[in-house]
């Protein structure tokens, strides 16, 4: 019968190495997630001025003709 991960004996060092590769992984993909977030919103910030931008086009647009 085959030992599942569970039943394995580890030593201190060997956790505190699995606890320091989670904890870096963690933090890399929440700077992941986080880097994600903020280039969506400046791309959300960039999307309404362009709307913007077009808007006062269509307003000095309408006022010459």
């Amino acid at each position: 019968m085959k030992k599942g991960i569970l039943n394995m004996k580890f030593t201190p060092s060997q956790l505190m190495e699995v606890s320091r590769k989670l904890e870096t992984k963690a933090a890399l993909d929440y700077t992941a997630h986080e880097t994600l977030n903020k280039a969506h919103v400046n791309l959300k910030g960039i999307q309404m001025a362009f709307e913007a931008t077009k808007f006062q086009i269509e307003l000095i647009n309408a006022n010459i003709h």
